[in-house]
């Protein structure tokens, strides 16, 4: 039964070997040929078939050629030799038929010949994306090499790294394969660099060298200076007149050169989204630095102007006590504050003012002394000025006074360093400006407009003695010609009768009234301090004392003034100079024409309507929103141990109420 099933299989394998043999028409082998191809460019799904035809046949047909089970096995081996050379030992083309099928089922196990092979390696696009398409970690897993090779390029050295730049396109495209922190190790293993690049990479600027060159147009002193580093050409752009030559080639030029990674890594970025902001920095003295090849914006600090030397103040000198003043430089000024003041809640509040000038004031107050409500109020008013330029910081006092018309002063200035710290102790708010030796203090009462700082360097006695002479002085030098005029023209019964008989002798030969008299020699007088104010010190003081004997003598002589009015206004002018303010000082010499006018026309009524109107005014001012008359209205019994009279230092410990901080 097996011999008949096994001869079976044996005639059918042999016919099926003749009929390869035979020559297979042109058309029909077309016509096969196309066949397969349809079949290769099938859908996915035919793919899949094909596929598995080319792995091989199913299990029952593996099974048929391996063999029959072991039953069968053992009845093929039992029959005789002859048989059995029948059954396994077929000749060689009997071998050949068995071994290898005909050439169509060949070429089916086989696969296409090359021109089917190329059909199926290129099919139309959706076919070739469900042939070649694999996802997208296997396609990064082609692209690029596995983990460990990733580690392995970290690890070479730089002239490794560089041999990886350098290579062709296909194996560059292998390395970008790679996540972004791989590549970025490739490229640059040196972290201080990549940390430099990284903050490049956020610096993409939007503006370019002639934009800059077209901002600074018609500005001479601009200076653009190309410098050739390991990242390109750089372009140095700033003011001469700003900029220390020396400075600029020690904190810029020479670590451009020699360190770029460490200029790159510490120097601020420029804002890249405004080239307003840009030129304002070049305006104000720092220098840019323009990246041509990065296409970055770097800025350094590099201002350095010239500045005047520390020197003894001119206008409030003291024969006691330190001797320094303030300088035009405002980080000058401050740090001469801040020597004397060592502790952390001294506070600096910078700001800008000026609409073209863009001038820098600092806020100085020590923290828990100052008044919050004042500090506020000062921020507001300050925050809504609204002028082109600031010059010097009295511009901005009368800007931001209470009563702007008032002839007094309603902030202190001064320019020494010792005194603006003793108001800074005191709970006051100082302001500072860049380009003016000037602080103002407030708020400030009027009273102590006639404080100097040595009154805390002399003895008790002395300071109060000085303080009562300025105090009085200040009253007296505006009522002093006055008086006279009213004395002379209404009221000649109110003087002793001695007293009156000299006075009229002396205006003896005076054709004017008293109060034209008195009007000719204060402008005389007037005329005669502007002038040496304007000139040389030395030459200055020459034509004061000269020209005043001078022109005092010529006028008595001529008959156009007394010579008892020329002692009156000479001791009126002099009173004017107590005061340690020179803007109380001249308060006091307009306010004076107030008074000699009220006089000559109403006498000593006239007088005392001034009077009534000064003292209604300046209880009616206000500093920073506090009482100007404080602290005698309203009375502030501590406030009294430093008033007009000084009492000893260990009286005066508390501020004073004008500017204590609330609880």
């Amino acid at each position: 039964m097996c011999v008949s099933i096994w001869k079976e299989l044996w005639n059918k394998l042999m016919e099926q070997a003749n009929k390869a043999k035979q020559p297979v028409k042109p058309d029909q082998q077309d016509k096969e040929e196309q066949s397969v191809s349809i079949e290769k460019q099938g859908k996915p799904d035919d793919v899949k078939s094909q596929q598995k035809a080319i792995e091989g046949p199913d299990p029952s047909q593996q099974k048929a050629i391996e063999g029959p089970d072991p039953s069968q096995q053992k009845a093929i081996e039992g029959p005789d030799p002859s048989q059995q050379k029948a059954i396994e030992g077929p000749d060689p083309s009997q071998q050949k038929a068995i071994e290898g099928p005909d050439p169509s089922q060949q070429k089916a196990i086989e696969g296409p010949k090359p021109s089917q092979q190329k059909a199926i390696e290129g099919p139309d696009l959706w076919q070739q994306k469900a042939i070649e398409g694999p996802d997208p970690s296997k396609q990064k897993a082609i692209e690029g090499p596995d983990p460990s090779q990733q580690k392995a390029i970290r690890g070479l050295d730089p002239s490794q790294q560089k041999a990886i730049r350098g290579l062709d396109p296909t194996q560059q495209k292998a390395i970008r394969g790679l996540d972004l922190s791989q590549q970025k190790a490739i490229e640059d293993p040196d972290p201080s660099k990549q940390k430099a690049k990284e903050k490049l990479a956020d610096n993409q600027v939007f503006v370019n060298l002639n934009l800059i060159k077209q901002k600074l147009k018609n500005i001479g002193d601009a200076v653009y200076k190309d410098i050739q580093t390991d990242e390109g050409t750089v372009t140095m752009i700033y003011l001469s007149t700003l900029v220390d030559s020396k400075k600029l080639l020690e904190s810029v030029t020479l670590p451009i050169t020699n360190e770029i990674e460490h200029v790159l890594s510490t120097f601020d970025c420029a804002d890249k989204n405004n080239i307003d902001s840009m030129v304002m920095s070049i305006v104000e003295g720092e220098t840019i630095l323009y990246f041509h090849q990065l296409n970055h914006v770097l800025k350094v600090k590099t201002f350095s102007p010239q500045e005047r030397a520390i020197s003894t103040s001119d206008t409030e000198t003291t024969v006691i006590g330190p001797q320094d003043a303030f300088t035009e430089s405002l980080q000058t000024n401050l740090s001469m504050i801040k020597r004397r003041i060592t502790q952390p809640g001294l506070k600096t509040v910078d700001r800008i003012i000026g609409k073209e000038t863009n001038t820098k004031i600092s806020i100085i107050y020590v923290e828990h002394l100052v008044n919050d409500e004042n500090l506020k109020r000062l921020e507001d008013r300050i925050a809504k000025v609204d002028y082109p330029g600031f010059f010097d910081i009295t511009m901005l006092k009368q800007i931001i006074e209470d009563d702007p018309y008032s002839p007094f002063p309603q902030y202190f200035h001064t320019v020494r360093p010792d005194s603006t710290a003793l108001w800074l102790l005191d709970g006051r708010i100082v302001i500072a400006m860049d380009n003016s030796p000037n602080v103002m203090v407030c708020p400030t009462s009027f009273l102590e407009m006639f404080f100097s700082p040595e009154d805390f360097y002399n003895r008790w006695t002395t300071a109060s003695m000085l303080r009562i002479l300025r105090f009085f002085g200040f009253f007296i030098t505006i009522m002093l010609t006055p008086m006279y005029i009213s004395t002379l023209t209404y009221h000649p019964g109110l003087m002793p009768y001695e007293l009156l008989i000299m006075l009229q002798e002396s205006r003896s030969r005076v054709p004017f009234p008293p109060v034209i008299e008195v009007l000719f020699i204060e402008l005389v007088i007037e005329v005669l301090r502007e002038s040496g104010s304007r000139m040389p010190s030395k030459i200055g003081q020459t034509i004061g004392i000269v020209g005043g004997i001078v022109i005092g003598t010529a006028a008595v002589e001529a008959g156009l003034v007394s010579n008892t009015l020329i002692v009156l206004v000479a001791v009126s002018a002099l009173l004017s100079f107590l005061m340690p303010s020179f803007l109380m000082s001249n308060a006091s010499r307009f306010v004076r024409y107030i008074f000699i006018l009220s006089a000559g026309v109403f006498g000593l009524f006239g007088q005392m309507l001034a009077l009534a109107w000064l003292f209604n005014h300046l209880l009616n001012l206000t500093s920073l929103g506090t009482p100007y008359m404080t602290p005698v209205i309203p009375r502030k019994m501590t406030d009294l141990y430093d008033g007009i009279i000084r009492f000893p230092l260990h009286f005066i410990r508390k501020t004073r109420g004008i500017a204590r901080a609330k609880k």
